[in-house]
């Protein structure tokens, strides 16, 4: 990324680097069918290269990008281990290439990239007209004074553009513009604020106070939503577009608790290829094994686990409400998803299902569709 160029930028690459992100998830898949358990853990090692690749890009879209790579990275893990594995050496090496990740700590200092950014854009702005024109341009903010789609309402539209677009950005120029920038400092510091309260106390701590004090202007025009009456967005064009970063830390924490979980999980069957069974306890490992205690970043605490006599082991976070439920991986049945882990009550490292389980989790999919 070419910082020194503001928002404007060509993100054409983030989609060829998602491209090979999924082409590497589609081999290590194909390996592993194949029966090439070293072939699919080395597609696996070079995905989480690629994530770790991008790791210094300090831009939120890139950081996404980067979740999604790393999301079929693990998912590979997933199968990886649920076909044994490979050899110690094979799983410590996967196991340290998780270890160098940290999706929270780099979204944080993307956040704050974009914070220091947004006020340089709305500086540029206010000094280049045609760099003003252009961003009014793009924004394409009056087009949300007219909802209509026919041809009588475009002409009526594109008569109030023409007609209303540079008194906006005249009023934008010499009134509105530093408003503009510090409800945009407001909204990036609040969401930093959450994002480092939720890495160190867990998401439930969050979701259930607020970490930080929000604009009063902020909470009444957007109550619960990102979306503002079409007269703010008139008045504060780059502060009040939808594209909010409010709970932008939410997905990449539930990542990392995923993360977290494979991590520990590898160490569970390292000791397993070592001893000949499951751990006891967390104890039982070695730093060796598992260099330092599983932090918990959705639920707060530490990773819960213990024995189980039919499935070997329950590894799980405490999930979103930030309450030990039990290893109770269902979810809501109104949540309209399946199979997320992050939605049930508590995040559950997965085990291959039975034939009965999977018949009726399909069962119960079907009949949701309905």
């Amino acid at each position: 990324m070419d910082y020194r160029g503001s928002f404007d930028q060509d993100l054409s690459s983030l989609v060829r680097i998602k491209d090979a992100g999924r082409l590497l998830g589609f081999a290590a898949i194909a390996e592993l069918r194949a029966g090439h358990l070293t072939k699919a853990h080395q597609r696996l090692l070079d995905l989480l290269r690629l994530g770790d690749l991008m790791a210094s890009e300090r831009w939120l879209i890139t950081q996404l990008v980067r979740r999604a790579i790393l999301i079929t990275a693990w998912d590979v893990q997933v199968a990886m281990i649920a076909e044994g594995g490979g050899s110690e050496s094979q799983l410590a090496e996967q196991q340290a290439a998780w270890r160098r990740l940290a999706p929270m700590h780099d979204l944080i200092l993307a956040l704050e990239m974009e914070r220091a950014m947004g006020s340089r854009s709305m500086r540029q702005l206010v000094a280049n007209p045609k760099a003003r024109a252009e961003a009014f341009a793009g924004i394409n903010g009056l087009h949300q004074l007219s909802h209509g789609d026919d041809d009588e309402d475009e002409v009526a539209n594109g008569f109030l553009k023409r007609l209303v677009a540079p008194l906006q950005q005249a009023l934008w120029r010499y009134v509105w513009h530093d408003a503009d920038e510090l409800r945009n400092l407001r909204h990036f510091t609040g969401a930093i604020t959450d994002a480092r309260t939720a890495a160190v106390n867990g998401l439930h701590a969050v979701s259930s106070a607020h970490a930080h004090a929000k604009d009063p202007t902020t909470e009444i025009l957007f109550p619960g939503s990102s979306s503002a009456s079409w007269w703010e967005r008139f008045r504060f064009p780059f502060s009040s577009t939808d594209g909010s970063v409010d709970g932008s830390h939410r997905p990449i924490l539930n990542f990392e608790t995923q993360i977290e979980l494979g991590i520990t999980a590898l160490a569970v069957h390292r000791y397993r290829l070592a001893h000949g069974d499951w751990p006891q306890s967390l104890r039982d490992l070695s730093a060796q094994d598992l260099p330092s205690e599983p932090h918990d970043p959705v639920g707060g605490g530490t990773l819960i686990y213990r024995r189980d006599p039919n499935h070997g082991f329950v590894l799980y976070s405490k999930g979103e409400n930030g309450q030990d439920d039990g290893g109770d991986a269902s979810m809501p049945s109104d949540s309209g998803e399946f199979g997320k882990l992050s939605l049930g009550k508590d995040s559950v490292w997965p085990r291959s299902a039975t034939a009965e389980e999977s018949e009726a989790a399909l069962f119960q999919k079907r009949r949701g569709r309905r």
